[in-house]
This record gives C-alpha cells, structure tokens and sequence, in this order.
C-alpha cells in the first residue's frame, strides 16, 4: 500500500447509523458530529424496525443503538445484537482505525 492509498482511506468519512428514540440526543449528537470530515450521520432510526431497515440497505460503518427502546422487552435486546451480528463486512470494506 503506497502513501496515497492510505491518505485516500483516512480521507473517506466513518459513516455512522444511529438507533434512538431520545431527540435531544440525536439533534446533540448531530451538532457534534456534523462539523466533522471524518464521521458523517447516515441516517437516524426512532426503532428497531427502522434501524433495521437501514442496516439491510448497507453502506455504513458504525450502528450506535439505545437497548432500551420503547415497546422492546428484555429479550429484544437479543434480538439487537443478533441482527447487528449479522452485518458482515469484507475486508476491504472495514474502515481502518
């Protein structure tokens, strides 16, 4: 890998999806992100349901999740962390940190 392969990496943005239902935290956490070249918000989720749905579309980084939504019950939480274990990534595709 030549220097301008590894500048060309660091220059490509984390892109982060992010699960909540707390606004005060999402529009806090976009504020803080969005000066930044180097993480970019892709998109925002109230719910499991619509999380999912951005997770299945691809082209993210980083899945930030609240394991205590509304309307999920203690074994939910499993089912968060199942679903987030099935993204698979090749390894061209995992961000270098």
């Amino acid at each position: 890998m030549g220097k301008g392969d590894r500048f060309e990496r660091q220059a490509t943005a984390l892109q982060l999806i992010l699960v909540d239902d707390h606004s005060i935290f999402v529009d806090g956490l976009a504020a803080w992100i969005r000066p930044s070249r180097q993480v970019k918000l892709k998109a925002v989720a109230e719910d499991l349901k619509g999380g999912k749905a951005f997770v299945d579309k691809g082209g993210f980084d980083v899945l930030l999740a609240d394991l205590n939504l509304p309307r999920i019950g203690p074994g939910q939480a499993l089912e968060i962390t199942h679903f987030c274990s099935q993204v698979k990534f090749s390894r061209e595709q995992r961000p270098s940190i």
